[in-house]
């Protein structure tokens, strides 16, 4: 059976921890996933959580002005936008 979450996250720019995020609980649905979409979020999260340790100095520039610099007409990411773009700065 697919895990029910009783908290709905209502805000796009929250970053969630992968534990926070859907994932199968038993085999079956498992085995409907991609078997390292969890590793992958894992993996993200410490490196994001490590200020994107080991990525070059314009990488880290780069994701420093497009994630924590205000834009001017208030431009976010949504989190689900930036965890589709960090894996291609790994």
């Amino acid at each position: 059976m697919f895990q029910t979450l009783t908290i709905m996250n209502t805000n796009p720019f929250q970053i969630l921890h992968p534990a926070e995020r859907w994932h199968p609980v038993g085999a079956e649905e498992q085995s409907s996933v991609a078997p390292l979409v969890q590793k992958v979020r894992i993996a993200v999260a410490q490196w994001r959580d490590d200020h994107y340790n080991g990525a070059s100095e314009t990488s880290q520039a780069l994701l420093r002005f497009w994630f924590n610099t205000p834009h001017p007409n208030g431009f976010r990411f949504y989190f689900s936008q930036r965890e589709a773009i960090i894996p291609f700065k790994i």
